[in-house]
């Protein structure tokens, strides 16, 4: 049977004895039982902590079995440790039990037991009969009778009884012979015959080859053979007989080797040979018995080879056989019982079980006082007081306790510290009360067994390093190590960090090497102080800790920064080597790298002003605010790292004023310092006006005008902050011709002090107004050249406008217009008459393909304000082709419309209004100021534009400024009108105006159109109407005199009535641009132009029709 069978426990009353049966060959390792679980050990445990920490072990000496078995120390397992063979274990014995002894001991408590137990190792049919030899040879006497037995060799079988040899058998059947058998004392072995059972004829056969069967009592049963070769012949038929059939003998423990202890003895009454007979052990004998003794094979005296040693309950049972000399032997055995008495005093015999499987004891440095070390045991087979055995330990940290009669356990006496001593040597002695006493002694070692008890410890308890920021990961920053007084796993130490570290570190849990897991930046983080654990890998794990400081290097990896992004500055004007402001920048790094220096960036080289290292901006001379009233330029920050890192800054300086400027008077001056006024200028009128600055700032550019000293009797005064010379006291006719001085002071309004500057202003009492080198007119004429130049801008961007608008509309228009129906205009019926006569005012080409128009050239009259504010942009030569072919009769004509005689009236309304708006500035008015007489120039006085012109503050009203504008539009409006309302000669009803008395032809040259292009010479046609106006209402209020003025043709940017035309309507599209026409009227002094009427395309039906009128042109 391959499996462990424990059939029964056996109890004893003290709990202490198990009894186990397991199979041989069940292999190494097999479960045998548990002590723990078997003797209900936790019941016998007061303690629950005592019964957990409890060791397990075999208690060896007097035992040699057990190391044939292995038990857990802790869970009290017992398993083989080999496989076991009973036939060699217990060679020849009908029984196999193995004594055990175990001990469980607390490990730090007092509590400590010991267990027998029995080892039944049951039998297994694993051995096949087998015999001495695998053959023999066998002679038989021709006159052996029937029933004649031959002794043969019995076959053997180490097994157990059950599966010894139970029988055997001849082969082949059919042959005189028979095989018997029968069992010998040892139970183990047989004797074996041959037997005759038939009478044997030589003559006949006088040999026979048989074999013998020995089977054993497994299932199925094993055979072994034995082949027998027969010679027919004579046969001994006698067995040998003992004298006695038990030999006991009883011997002293101190018998002489070599004395003879028993002699045996016995007759076998065949003759001859056959009735020799000789002596020896059986073959099945234990080995100890052939060491201890021997025979004499032919007296049969039995001799001891080896001294004695008393064991109480022991004896020696041995087998002698009796063998006689016949050709087939016979053989006869019998017992020999030898018991051995005590007859000396023995020293006692000292066993100590070390509870371990080493050669030492052991015991945890943490075990308590009484915790059990090793189990001692002590033999001494004298009776008597000889036997009487006392025992001692020599130690201190030991003690010996006895449990029983010769049997004691050590002891911890006084606690264990492994690290001040790992082992202790111990000496155990014994000694007899015999007389004389006798003694012996044996040591042990004990060995300390380290507990986890001593934490580890760091070489240092802070640990300091560095590393430069920018680093890489897992850059070796430092080691850190720590040592364990503990041995084995308990001295074993690990590293980790503590949870202070952060993500920023990893440590080699084995080497303590700490690695950098992050990249350091200085400037956020500078140190970090962190713990870092060794903690040792005992059951109950203890550590320590270390600080551990890493500080960050600084590296020039940050550009030094500016407080501010721009820096603005005030210096007063005038200050050399002022401290203007300071710059500030910082800078992140530390040592050199973090020392910042200032300078001057190369690229503002040249200003006036020096940055010292340490950021202080002074100037380097004196400044002058009406030079430049701002500096701006750059700084440079840089820092002293290797190599420097550097940034730079926007300083704007602000110069603020100083009152270091006199007022500037630059009228009156050297050259012009004299005004006519009239005697009949109202008071409170203005003579004329100082014009004076100062290049300073605020305040101290804020004058006041004052008179100095002066010979005009306080006629004069001055207005203190406009600078207007008034009349304050009214003139006569005896203040004609009088010179008056007035020394004008204008001073500004500068502190602490204000500056001062003084001119005279003559003042000539006259008729009329002449004054000379007006500043106020030349401001006006400064004021029109603006003027003139922005309009000629906006004009360009708004006819670039309209152009493009055009083209887009013209060109949606061309598509629109392939699906309308065409009607061609009636080209008979017009306005006015042909163009025969040259002095009518309105003209219409007779035929439109021939059609020319008139082109108005402002370069011929300059002077005219009029003439440059009306003057429009001409078209090009491909608009005015394509404006005529639109026009022409043979052209395209717009579709008509069954709604356009509703609207007739209203257009020519339309129509009506606009034509009133453009002769309306021929409207009467007198002309002011009709002197014929012109003062004389004074000499010197050359450089005035104006001189000898009348102004309006001449004429004694006592206007400002804006009547001299409105005179100079007022004479340039009037000669423009003249061009348009009076041929050449011509005066109207309120007479030839002032400033246009000299003028015999008004500049005027009529607009021409290049139809041939750029190249072609000008063809020039004056555009007049060849008849009065038709009785209409429209022309009630026109006066004939203004028939014949000859009309400019500006272009697409004039206003065409095209739309007139007989026939024409009105495209769902209206490509045509309806312009404004300005009305001028003169008749309020102050104004230029006034009266603004817009007709839109939007103002226009849908569609219209004109009878009357084919085209006007204003």
């Amino acid at each position: 049977m391959e499996k462990i069978l424990i059939i029964g426990f056996m109890f004893l009353p003290t709990l202490q004895s198990l009894v186990y049966y397991i199979d041989e060959e069940s292999g190494s390792n097999k479960f045998l039982g548990n002590i723990a679980t078997d003797t209900n050990l936790e019941k016998l445990v007061n303690n629950s902590d005592d019964f957990k920490t409890i060791q397990y072990s075999f208690l060896t000496q007097g035992h040699p079995h057990s190391s044939k078995f292995k038990i857990n120390e802790t869970t009290s397992e017992i398993r083989t440790k080999e496989n076991l063979d009973r036939e060699t274990i217990c060679e020849y014995s009908p029984s196999c039990v193995l004594s055990l002894q175990v001990s469980a001991k607390s490990t730090y408590g007092i509590f400590f037991e010991t267990f027998d137990i029995s080892v039944h190792l049951n039998d297994i049919n694993d051995n096949t009969p087998y015999f001495p030899s695998s053959s023999v040879n066998l002679s038989v006497s021709e006159a052996s009778l029937v029933g004649t037995k031959f002794t043969i060799s019995s076959a053997i079988d180490k097994d157990s009884t059950n599966f010894s040899v139970i029988d055997y058998q001849i082969s082949p059947l059919g042959s005189p012979f028979n095989v018997e058998f029968s069992k010998n004392l040892d139970g183990q072995t047989t004797t074996v015959w041959l037997k005759v059972i038939r009478t044997l004829d030589r003559e006949v056969k006088d040999s026979y080859k048989i074999q013998i069967l020995a089977k054993d009592g497994g299932n199925p049963a094993k055979i072994g053979t034995l082949d027998v070769n027969l010679v027919v012949d004579d046969v001994n038929d006698e067995s040998p007989k003992f004298s006695k059939s038990l030999y006991n003998v009883t011997l002293a423990e101190d018998v002489v080797i070599n004395s003879t202890i028993v002699t045996v003895s016995a007759t076998d009454s065949d003759s001859g040979k056959n009735g020799e007979v000789s002596y020896r052990f059986s073959a099945s004998q234990n080995q100890d018995i052939l060491s201890t003794f021997s025979i004499n094979t032919k007296t049969g005296d039995i001799k001891l080879i080896k001294k004695l040693q008393y064991e109480p309950s022991e004896s020696y049972k041995m087998i002698v056989e009796a063998v006689d000399n016949g050709d087939q032997p016979s053989v006869s055995q019998v017992f020999v019982h030898v018991n051995i008495l005590d007859s000396g005093n023995n020293p006692p015999t000292i066993n100590i079980n070390l509870l371990s499987d080493s050669d030492m004891a052991e015991v945890s440095e943490f075990a308590n006082m009484g915790a059990v070390v090793a189990h001692v045991k002590v033999d001494d087979g004298d009776t008597g007081r000889n036997g009487i055995v006392t025992c001692q330990i020599q130690n201190n940290f030991f003690q010996l306790q006895r449990m029983e009669v010769k049997e004691y356990k050590v002891i911890v006496h006084q606690p264990l510290d492994r690290e001040a001593k790992p082992e202790h040597l111990v000496s155990v002695f014994c000694s007899d009360v015999g007389s004389p006493p006798l003694n012996s002694s044996k040591n042990f070692v004990v060995q300390v067994i380290d507990e986890n008890d001593q934490p580890p410890v760091f070489m240092k308890t802070t640990y300091t390093a560095s590393i430069a920021e920018n680093n890489n990961f897992n850059d070796v920053i430092l080691h850190v190590s720590a040592s364990d007084r503990d041995i084995g796993v308990n001295a074993e130490v690990t590293y980790r960090l503590h949870t202070d570290s952060g993500q920023d570190f990893t440590i080699d849990s084995e080497t303590g090497l700490i690695r950098a897991n992050n990249t350091f930046d200085r400037e956020k983080i500078d140190q970090y102080k962190f713990r870092v654990l060794a903690v040792d890998k005992g059951k109950q794990p203890l550590s320590s800790t270390c600080t551990v400081i890493v500080n960050i290097d600084d590296v020039n990896d940050n550009d030094p920064k500016f407080d501010k992004d721009v820096y603005n500055a005030r210096v007063l004007e005038n200050l050399k080597d002022f401290n203007v402001t300071s710059l500030h920048a910082t800078d992140q790094d530390t040592d050199v790298n973090g020392i910042i220096t200032y300078s001057l960036a190369k690229s503002s080289v040249g200003v006036p002003f020096q940055v010292m290292p340490y950021g202080t901006i002074k100037t380097t001379k004196l400044l002058n605010r009406e030079d430049q009233d701002r500096y701006a330029f750059m700084v440079v920050a840089f820092d002293h790292g290797n190599p420097p890192r550097t940034s730079t800054v926007n300083v704007i300086v602000d110069v603020d004023d100083q009152n270091d400027y006199h007022p500037i008077i630059m009228y009156p001056n050297a050259t012009n310092d004299t005004v006519l006024v009239s005697y009949q200028s109202p008071v409170n009128s203005v003579v004329t006006k100082i014009k004076a600055f100062d290049p300073d700032l605020g305040p101290n550019s804020d004058l006041l005008f004052s008179i100095k000293s002066r010979n005009d009797s306080d006629i004069f005064n001055i207005i203190s902050t406009t600078g207007e010379v008034v009349v304050v006291q009214r003139m006569t006719i005896l203040n004609m011709n009088l010179k008056y001085f007035l020394e004008i002071a204008v001073s500004d309004k500068g502190l602490p002090t204000s500056l001062t500057s003084t001119r005279k202003l003559y003042i000539v009492v006259s008729l009329r107004n002449i004054t000379s080198a007006s500043p106020i007119a030349q401001e006006q004429q400064d004021y029109s050249i603006a003027i003139a130049i922005t309009v000629v801008v906006v004009t360009i961007v708004l006819a670039a406008t309209i152009i493009i608008t055009i083209f887009v509309i013209r060109r949606l228009d061309k598509q629109k217009r392939m699906y309308q129906e065409t009607v061609v205009p009636d080209q008979n019926k017009n306005l006015f008459s042909s163009s025969s006569d040259k002095g009518s005012l309105y003209s219409l080409p007779d035929d439109r393909s021939s059609s020319q128009h008139t082109e108005y050239n402002p370069s011929h009259d300059a002077n005219s304000v009029a003439s440059q504010n009306t003057y429009q942009r001409p078209q090009s030569v491909a608009d005015i082709s394509h404006d005529e072919s639109r026009d022409k009769i043979g052209g395209y004509s717009r579709p008509i419309s069954p709604n356009s005689d509703v609207r007739q009236s209203e257009l020519t309304r339309l129509a009506s209004i606009r034509l009133h708006q453009q002769f309306a500035q021929s409207h009467d008015k007198p002309w002011t100021n009709q002197h014929s007489e012109h003062p004389v120039r004074r000499p010197g006085d050359n450089h005035s534009d104006t001189s000898g012109e009348t102004i309006p503050s001449d004429s004694g009203r006592g206007s400002l400024d804006d009547d001299h504008h409105n005179m100079s539009k007022s004479h340039q409006s009037e000669d423009f009108r003249k061009y348009l309302l009076h041929p050449t000669g011509q005066q109207g009803r309120r007479g030839t105006p002032p400033h246009k008395q000299n003028i015999s032809n008004p500049s005027h040259i009529p607009f021409t159109v290049n139809k041939l292009g750029p190249s072609t010479p000008h063809k020039q046609t004056n555009i007049s109407s060849p008849r009065d106006p038709p009785n209409h209402p429209f022309y009630e209020n026109i006066n004939p005199h203004h028939q014949n003025r000859h009309i400019p043709y500006t272009g697409r940017d004039h206003i065409s009535y095209g739309h007139f035309q007989k026939g024409l309507h009105q495209r769902p599209y209206l490509d045509e641009t309806m312009d404004s026409v300005n009305t001028g009227y003169d008749d309020d002094d102050n104004t230029t132009t006034s009266g603004s009427y817009t007709i839109d395309a939007d103002d226009f039906p849908t569609e219209v029709k004109f009878d009357k009128i084919q085209d006007v042109i204003v």
